[in-house]
């Protein structure tokens, strides 16, 4: 019989080698891959300390870029719950603790589904009603405490909303007012607890044109007035509405303009992540439209301005920006730097947005190193 061990040998090498090449696509670099997840423990009882315990992860590839990230929980926690992301190496580590466990989103997000679960099962038995959520978006965020076990009645009784639709036959106030009170009516004989109610009018499955209120208060749903009451709501949801457009508008074009420039500034300083444009606006227009947390200016871009679906000139937006536009710049930076190396890095990138043309009233610099975050206003 002819030797195979010389094939058999050769076949097995291959499979070898198929195989590593698998897990490189899945995980990368096999020592790439541990020395990652080591740095990542590491960081992770440094910051957290024993009782977090990194339950998964996953390797992405965008591009030329190659992230890791870590699915972190706590032992027992329905809340504790937050990601890790690291480059290579253990390069760059950031962590979504803040924004997941900290600022209440994970919380936000099971008392919800709590309520939703509690109330769908009875308002489905409303003919015609279609509900698409019950949610505690007027809760303030102080009072989501991650892994406390909420009384869901007590709660959404001071801030639940339900956000539902209807089937419109007439679309009149008079018939949306009579939903409204029947809902409310529905709701009390059934121990359904809500302090708010965003409600659409729907004709032929069409929600463009009908009427519809957001935020509206269960105490106001009495028939005294109402109908007039409704339509005082409605009328500020579209002039809401047309406010959110229009910005949508102007900051798309800012966007636009500013991209055609942005490069001459990325292309320099390779640590900037991403670059956002915005608009500060005036007080009147805070009323309606908060953005990005920016105090109102004065001299910002007023509510009138922009309630239009008209399509404004590179020189026009270039105006709104010299007058109100915000670039905002963030930028990761991997090695421990001192302040004074921070103040000169920030002051580098605003020459360089100053000296690439893109048209703006402040700069924003946003500079993330070691859990830290700098702000450079200018």
């Amino acid at each position: 019989m002819k030797n195979n061990k010389p094939l058999i040998r050769t076949l097995r090498l291959f499979a070898v080698a198929a195989a590593f090449i698998i897990s490189m696509f899945f995980t990368g670099n096999p020592l790439t891959c541990l020395k990652t997840s080591v740095a990542v423990s590491d960081y992770l009882i440094e910051n957290y300390g024993d009782d977090y315990k990194i339950s998964s992860f996953r390797y992405h590839r965008f591009g030329h870029e190659k992230i890791y990230s870590f699915d972190v929980e706590k032992e027992n926690s329905l809340d504790e719950k937050f990601y890790i992301y690291s480059y290579p190496d253990g390069e760059g580590i950031r962590d979504t603790y803040q924004r997941m466990v900290a600022d209440g989103t994970k919380t936000y997000f099971r008392i919800g589904a709590e309520y939703k679960l509690k109330v769908s099962p009875l308002l489905e038995k409303m003919e015609g009603l279609h509900i698409h959520d019950a949610e505690f978006s007027a809760m303030p965020r102080e009072l989501l405490i991650p892994d406390k076990i909420y009384d869901i009645d007590e709660i959404s009784a001071e801030y639940g909303t339900l956000v539902l639709s209807f089937e419109e036959e007439t679309g009149g106030l008079a018939e949306f007012a009579d939903k409204l009170l029947e809902i409310k009516a529905f709701c009390d004989e059934n121990g359904i607890k809500f302090a708010y109610i965003d409600l659409d009018g729907v004709k032929n499955n069409q929600y463009a044109g009908g009427i519809s209120v957001d935020g509206f208060p269960y105490k106001e749903i009495t028939e005294d007035n109402l109908e007039n009451r409704i339509a005082t709501a409605d009328d500020a949801r579209q002039y809401y509405q047309k406010w959110q457009d229009g910005m949508h508008l102007l900051r798309n074009r800012y966007v636009s303009v500013g991209t055609a420039a942005e490069s001459a500034v990325m292309d320099k300083y390779i640590h900037i992540e991403y670059m956002d444009y915005d608009f500060l606006q005036t007080p009147r227009a805070k009323e309606y439209f908060s953005v990005n947390g920016y105090e109102p200016a004065d001299y910002g871009v007023d509510i009138d301005e922009v309630i239009t679906d008209r399509e404004y000139t590179r020189q026009e937006i270039s105006d709104f920006a010299q007058r109100a536009g915000v670039v905002k710049a963030t930028a990761y930076i991997t090695d421990a730097m001192t302040q004074e190396k921070v103040d000169i890095i920030a002051s580098d990138i605003m020459a360089l947005i100053k000296d690439s043309g893109i048209p703006h009233r402040h700069i924003k610099i946003v500079w993330k190193a070691d859990k830290t975050e700098y702000k450079y206003w200018q």
